[in-house]
């Protein structure tokens, strides 16, 4: 990681915005650089604003929020730092700021903002206070304080990484060097062992919580369910025939109740039949007068039209006179319209030259009221300011002296605290000596209990080593216990195999299952084929059914195809009439054109005779034929369904010959399985095919089956005991291991936790030497301030603090309320002179305001009584709008009255034209009509009926005629049906009284079928009872032999895992670590002592072997004895601090590497020789491509480095910047 630019304002001394380019070829070319000036000036603000840019805080104040900030400029509003780094994944651009409210100095504090973003391409990554820290830890590899122990040393921290604890060191090593993974590897193996013998406990309890069969209760069990499975067969067969015999008897009693029925159905339908015969006579008379309603239609169509011509030409005759009358009155009212709409006229004309006149003065009055009302509006504002400035005039010279009165008391109490002026400047130095006093105090408290921890611990790690030794002699008792049960049960196990294997036992019960699922096959295949000379016969009887219902169904079929024949033939009779009809219909224009003497166009004829008289319509004509459509298209549906009907039957058939083709196909497959089946039994002779046979056999093989089943079953049991037992012995020699290693680890412990508490106590003492030096070294400094007395409590501490903080705020306070004072009055000064100049200018134009104002109210006036004079108080615009109207009103009376004439005169012409057309279609009508009425009377004569009235009284309605219809055709198709189904249900009841199954009554069947049911579903309960104790102790068998395998195996693992975690493993990650950090450790040393022999060649650093990250230095001055670190001195201290600073420097993994450092003071404990050393080596890094910051008050180090960042002191308590890439931004 790499500083390449800081970019800061207002922060401390240093006021105004300041950027500082470390990319400028200064830097690059001597690689160090010292900022330098006096005490107080800035110097270390520098790399405040860097860790304030980076991570939100400082290490002399820590964080900074909404309550606090000492680090802003005094009397100013707003302050940020902002850094620009390199690191491997880029250049970055971090800003920090934080502003008061309205950005005014006596402002409240708001919330700090933070943000990242990539410098190259403007991009935020983060835009909060905690995800910045992250972003940037996640790119530099550091957090805070491992920056603060790496990178930057700033003041009281220089030693800091040299002073700390080997578990602080560990976190800063594992960010420097990416050696984290350790830590992770020996929580993953704690965790991962302890896992591991859970699992091992789980597997171990539920092996004892399995429930195992005795041999004796298994055999008795297995003799059991036999027995029941023998009673069950007996039971089922029983059930059967009980179900057989109860079927029958029921269907018998069916078909009889059924025939009852049918019989009660065919008196009723003959009943119906008799009573439907007047209907039927009604209906033929009506199918006679059918064929005469088409001629019928016609005439009475000819008189409905002769009636309402007559009609028609009285109600035209009558209304003649009152149109005649409308037309007079109509013509008057028309006259008198136009008259009044030339008044209208003429008045509107001579009333224009007055009103254009009367709309100019009204022009004129609008514009001079507009003006006058804005004068008066200005002339009344300008009144409105000269008061206000009157009265802000006097609140001015008020508030200047109650200003002058504060300012002489603000100046008393300035000299009354002079003293605490220092503290501006000086106490973010003081709270960094009260921090680093507080935080000795804190760590003198944890070594205390520390050294109470390792007391404790040595007493608990001396009582485990005895616990382990005793273990360890009583898991040595055990093995050799466990190792004579196992040798008895190896005796035991030879014994019962009796020269054989178990495979070979295993065998031969496997085949003797199989055996016996062959018998259980072949009593499926014997019941299957009972099943299927059942289904035969039943199949035979169903075809004879189906091919008597299809004979009868073709039958019905050809008496509706016959039907449909007769119908078809009527329907195009009555289209044949239809287009005579029509071509009558299409002759009646040319008919009116002959006339006597001339030829007709169409046949030649110079006679007429029917010219005059027209065609006869029959109206009803179109009904008829949508009438006969629907029968025939109902006739039609009913032959489509019978043909339909007879197709299904015939498939019915077709497939009853197939099912039957197919059961001697099944029953002849079902021999020849059996017989390969018994083959395969290896029996001597085959038996008579029979369910009762097969039975016999396979009762006597369940017999040995059930035997061999006992023997496999006791040699399965031994070898699991003698698993077991072998388990048993592997887990004794096991646990002897364990205890084994547990008690040189305790030992070991034990050592580790007593030279652990020799360490706490040395440690503890160094520390209390160190506070009483920290504490005298701050009371010296707090003596100006009237402090000679200090407690060293962190609570008396921290309030001491406070009261600085407090004395400082007041005292910056009444600085800025003297500054600000000073600057109020004399900008009071200056607006009452503004203010006095205003109100002589307001007062002089106010005056010219006023004699405008009446100016024009004179001339308003005029104009208003010139008006007055013209038009009165009358309006223009409505005048004209009323004459206008009437105009309009009069226009459109005279346009309605036209019309209205115009309406009545066309209404008169029309009602005598259409009286003419009447006349004469009457004198036409009457001869054709009594031609009709005489040709109709020929026609019912000879039909049979005596005249019309005989003829109308037989005729029926088409919806009564066609129920009539539907009622014959169903009253035939249900007796054709009835006799059809009386017929099929007698031969079905003569079959079945052939079959005499029982003789038994259906109640005594129902008693037997419901008790062979109950005892059977007993039995078979019992029998689902042992299925179930029988295949638990199977699954318990198989799951105790899978567990102890299981647990044989995760016992190897937790010895794997235990070995390893009493090598590297622990909870917090230490044990691994410390031993990696170890290493990395050692190589950081040797980096570090490569720039020690630089600087000095009396110390060698090397690593205490007993605690991997302690330190020691070895003093070849003093015969190469070891020293601590602890008790170097100030500047023996630094020399070895910036040994490692260095060495920390060159260590660089795939994630950081150092490439700036900075270090605020630490070189004034060295002498000038120790100092030459110091900055060669610092200037040797340059080479490597590192920059040095050094900041210190040591006069000869400021000599010898040309390149300088001076921070010089201004008046005011302010700073200023001067050094190569230094620049000041004025905006």
């Amino acid at each position: 990681m790499r500083i390449l630019h800081i970019h800061f304002q207002n922060l401390n001394s240093l006021v105004g915005e300041w950027r500082i380019d470390l990319t400028d070829p200064a830097y690059e070319n001597s690689g160090i650089f010292a900022i330098t000036g006096p005490t107080g000036a800035g110097k270390t603000t520098l790399l405040d604003a860097i860790c304030l840019a980076l991570y939100g805080q400082t290490p002399r104040l820590g964080k900074l929020s909404k309550s606090s900030n000492e680090i802003l400029s005094r009397q100013t509003g707003e302050c940020f730092a902002e850094v620009t780094f390199e690191c491997s994944q880029g250049v970055f651009r971090c800003h920090w700021s934080q502003h008061r409210s309205r950005r005014k100095a006596d402002g409240e504090l708001q919330t700090p903002k933070h943000e990242i973003a990539n410098a190259q391409t403007g991009a935020i990554l983060a835009s909060n206070l905690r995800g910045v820290a992250e972003q940037v830890e996640a790119l530099s590899g550091m957090d805070f304080e491992r920056f603060t122990r790496s990178m930057m040393l700033a003041q009281g921290q220089f030693a800091a990484f040299l002073q700390a604890p080997p578990d602080e060191r560990a976190p800063i090593l594992e960010q420097i060097t990416g050696t984290e993974i350790y830590s992770q590897i020996s929580i993953r193996v704690h965790e991962a062992r302890g896992q591991a013998q859970r699992e091992l406990e789980q597997l171990q309890s539920s092996v004892s919580g399995l429930q195992i069969l005795s041999a004796d209760e298994e055999a008795e069990l297995k003799q059991e369910h036999k027995n029941a499975q023998q009673q069950a067969g007996i039971l089922e067969q029983q059930l059967l025939q009980t179900r057989q015999q109860l079927q029958w008897r029921v269907g018998l009693e069916t078909l009889e109740t059924e025939l009852t029925q049918l019989a009660e159905s065919k008196l009723q339908l003959e009943q119906r039949t008799t009573a439907f015969a007047p209907q039927q006579q009604t209906l033929q008379q009506a199918q006679r007068a059918l064929t005469l309603h088409a001629g019928y239609t016609a005439l009475s169509s000819q008189r409905e039209q002769q009636q309402a011509i007559a009609q028609e030409l009285t109600q035209r005759q009558q209304q003649l006179p009152t149109l005649n009358t409308q037309l007079e009155q109509a013509t008057a009212t028309l006259e008198a319209a136009k008259k009044r709409y030339t008044e209208a006229s003429a008045a509107q004309h001579k009333a224009l030259p007055e009103l254009r006149q009367v709309r100019e003065l009204d022009t004129q009055i609008r514009e001079r009221q507009t003006t006058l009302a804005r004068e008066q509006a200005t002339l009344i504002e300008q009144q409105q300011l000269h008061k206000h400035l009157q009265d802000k005039q006097q609140a001015l010279t008020n508030t200047q002296a109650q200003q002058r009165e504060q300012q002489q008391t603000l100046a008393t109490q300035q000299e009354q605290s002079q003293c605490d002026e220092a503290l501006i400047g000086e106490l973010a130095g003081l709270k960094s000596r009260f921090d680093a006093l507080t935080t000795q105090l804190r760590l003198q408290q944890q070594a205390k209990q520390q050294l109470e921890s390792a007391h404790t611990e040595v007493q608990q790690h001396k009582t485990t080593v005895a616990t382990q030794h005793d273990a360890y002699i009583r898991s040595q008792e055990r093995i050799e216990h466990s190792a004579k049960l196992l040798a008895a049960h190896e005796q035991q196990w030879q014994t019962a195999l009796s020269g054989h294997t178990l495979t070979d036992w295993q065998q031969q019960l496997a085949d003797s299952k199989a055996h016996r699922q062959s018998y259980v096959t072949i009593l499926q295949w014997l019941n299957k084929q009972n099943d299927l000379a059942q289904r035969q016969h039943s199949l035979q009887n169903e075809h004879a059914l189906q091919q008597q219902a299809f004979s009868q169904s073709q039958a019905h079929s050809q008496q509706l195809a016959q039907q449909v024949i007769e119908q078809e033939a009527h329907h195009a009779l009555l289209l044949k009439q239809q287009q005579l009809q029509q071509q009558l219909l299409s002759l009646e224009a040319a008919r009116t054109q002959l006339h006597d003497g001339e030829p007709c166009p169409l046949c030649g004829a110079t006679e007429h005779p029917y010219a005059d008289q027209s065609p006869t319509i029959n109206d009803s004509l179109s009904s008829d034929i949508a009438s006969t459509e629907q029968r025939l298209r109902d006739l039609r549906q009913q032959h489509t369904d019978q043909r339909i009907l007879a197709g299904q039957l015939q498939e019915k058939t077709h497939h009853a010959t197939q099912l039957l083709d197919q059961i001697t196909e099944q029953q002849q497959e079902i021999v020849a399985e059996v017989t390969e089946l018994a083959h395969s039994l290896a029996l001597q002779e085959l038996p008579e095919f029979t369910v009762a046979a097969f039975q016999a056999l396979q009762l006597a093989h369940t017999q040995s089956l059930t035997e061999l089943s006992h023997k496999v079953v006791h040699l399965e049991q031994l070898q699991a005991q003698l698993i077991e037992q072998q388990k048993q012995h592997e887990l004794a020699s096991h646990e002897r291991t364990q205890h084994s290693h547990a008690k040189d680890l305790a030992e070991k412990e034990y050592t580790y936790a007593q030279t652990r508490l020799t360490e706490a106590n040395t440690h503890l003492a160094t520390l209390q030497a160190e506070q009483q030096q920290i504490q005298h070294s701050l009371l010296t400094e707090l003596q100006p301030y009237g402090i000679h007395e200090l407690d060293s409590s962190p609570t008396a501490l921290e309030s001491l603090y406070l009261q600085l903080q407090q004395r400082r705020t007041q005292r910056m306070e009444r600085n800025h309320a003297v500054q600000t004072l000073g600057q109020s009055i004399q900008a009071t000064d200056i607006q009452l002179q503004e203010l006095s100049a205003q109100l002589n200018t307001v007062w002089r134009t106010q005056e010219q305001q006023q004699a405008h104002v009446k100016t024009l109210a004179a001339t308003l006036q005029t104009l208003h009584e010139k008006r007055q004079a013209l038009f009165g108080a009358q309006q223009p615009d409505q005048v004209e709008a009323a004459l206008q109207a009437a105009l309009n009103s009069a226009q459109h009376e005279q346009e309605a009255q036209q019309q209205h004439w115009r309406t009545v005169q066309h209404n008169l012409h029309t009602q005598q034209q259409r009286i003419e057309e009447l006349s004469q279609k009457t004198q036409q009508l009457t001869p054709a009509l009594e031609l009709a009425t005489q040709e109709f009377i020929k026609r019912c004569h000879a039909q049979g009926f005596e005249d019309e009235a005989s003829f109308l009284a037989v005729l029926l309605p088409e919806h009564e005629r066609q129920r009539l219809e539907q009622q014959a055709q169903a009253l035939h198709e249900e007796t054709t049906a009835l006799h059809s189904l009386i017929r099929n249900k007698q031969q079905q009841l003569e079959r079945e009284k052939l079959r005499a199954l029982s003789t038994e009554p259906i109640q005594t069947l129902q008693a037997q079928e419901h008790d062979t049911q109950s005892q059977l579903q007993q039995l078979q309960q019992r029998l689902g009872a042992l299925n179930n104790r029988l295949e638990s102790h199977q699954k318990n068998l198989q799951q105790q032999a899978q567990q102890l395998e299981q647990i044989r195996t995760q016992q190897q693992r937790c010895e794997h895992w235990s070995m390893l975690h009493d090598l590297i493993g622990s909870s917090d990650g230490k044990k691994y670590r410390n031993f990696a950090q170890g290493l990395t450790f050692e190589i950081m040393v040797a980096h570090a002592n490569e720039q020690l022999q630089k600087m000095s060649s009396r110390y060698v650093l090397i690593r205490d072997m007993q605690q991997p990250l302690e330190l020691n230095v070895i003093d070849n001055d003093q015969a190469g004895e070891v020293r601590s670190t602890k008790n170097l001195s100030g500047g023996e201290s630094f020399i070895v601090s910036l040994a490692l600073a260095l060495g920390l420097s060159n260590m660089a993994s795939h994630r950081i590497r150092v490439d700036s450092l900075f270090l605020d003071e630490g070189f004034g404990t060295l002498d000038e020789d120790a100092l030459d050393v110091a900055l060669e080596t610092l200037s040797e890094l340059q080479q490597h491509g590192k920059l040095i910051g050094i900041i210190s008050h040591v006069t000869v180090l400021k000599e010898r480095i040309s390149t300088q960042i001076q921070v010089l002191p201004q008046s005011g308590g302010r700073s200023r910047l001067v050094g190569p890439g230094c620049q000041a931004i004025t905006r």
